[in-house]
């Protein structure tokens, strides 16, 4: 198996703030379908000083909303990741291979470390929507020249 010239070497939360929602609900079948929860995230990339091959990616989630109603938790969190380039890997934008690629890894991370924390919740254990970083972050780009605040979108 080929492997991806982008490595994740080590990854901790700075921030992990999660709270049950106390005007949160149970409606009948339970906590909102993933298809109707948005996710507000953060990202935030920055190439090494003295090494091109390497970068630091800060994500951030701090805004989960339902499309009607209320979602079980309130989350505000954190994760930093270190990544490095092969170097011998050649790309037209490598800035935004890590952009995409690193985000999905923290985001995957992130979503498990919320299941795992709400399984002992009140209103039981709570998944975070998977997001498509790729198209989310052109959609952001489209309206602003700077790096984007994802929106998750369908």
């Amino acid at each position: 198996m080929s492997q991806t010239p982008l490595r994740l070497e080590h990854y901790f939360f700075t921030r992990v703030h999660l709270e049950a929602n106390p005007e949160y609900v149970v409606a009948e079948g339970g906590a909102p379908a993933q298809k109707d929860i948005d996710v507000g995230i953060r990202i935030e990339v920055l190439r090494h000083d003295e090494d091109p091959h390497r970068y630091q990616l800060t994500l951030t989630i701090n805004k989960v909303t339902a499309r009607e109603g209320r979602v079980p938790y309130n989350l505000d969190i954190q994760v930093v990741g270190l990544f490095s380039i092969d170097p011998d890997f050649k790309h037209d934008n490598i800035d935004r291979l890590v952009q995409i690629n690193g985000a999905s890894m923290l985001f995957t991370a992130t979503r498990e470390h919320v299941l795992m924390v709400t399984g002992r919740g009140p209103w039981g254990p709570f998944q975070l929507p998977t997001v498509n970083f790729h198209w989310a972050i052109s959609q952001a780009e489209k309206k602003t020249d700077t790096p984007p605040d994802v929106e998750q979108q369908e």
